[in-house]
């Protein structure tokens, strides 16, 4: 009985260290992930029309009639790195490393309920090179 309990208790330790989840290089892209409805994508699109394409996207910021909304994607994995220098703990599922969080945002902007420009944070320079600038008489 003794025996058993010992096996059972081992096997236990064993199987819960093996449940280490996936690798940094094996996450998604969002834009992979999103790819068939970012398709239906056009500037100009009513904010109606990207509400039900994108539910879940939400208003993160407004300065005037420009508003932000975000969507996100949040993936936890574990960094291969963590398991530098440890190849028996690996090999056996003991102790696994803490499980990280990546998480990958796009922006979309609309302007007066119209898309104007969708990306990642910092795909447009702080300050650009040039402002073009139409003026009507």
């Amino acid at each position: 009985m003794r025996t058993l309990t010992i096996s059972f208790f081992l096997s236990a330790v064993l199987f819960q260290g093996c449940a280490s989840g996936p690798l940094k290089s094996e996450l998604k892209d969002i834009r992979q992930t999103n790819a068939p409805r970012l398709a239906k994508l056009r500037t100009g699109m009513p904010l109606q029309d990207f509400k039900s394409t994108f539910p879940e996207a939400y208003a993160a910021g407004q300065n005037g009639e420009t508003t932000g909304y975000e969507l996100r994607l949040v993936q936890k994995y574990i960094d291969d790195a963590d398991w530098a220098g440890r190849p028996l703990d690996k090999a056996l599922g003991f102790v696994p490393p803490q499980t990280r969080v990546d998480v990958q945002v796009l922006w979309f902007y609309f302007y007066t309920d119209r898309l104007v420009k969708w990306g990642r944070p910092n795909d447009w320079p702080e300050r650009p090179d040039k402002i073009l600038e139409v003026r009507e008489r």
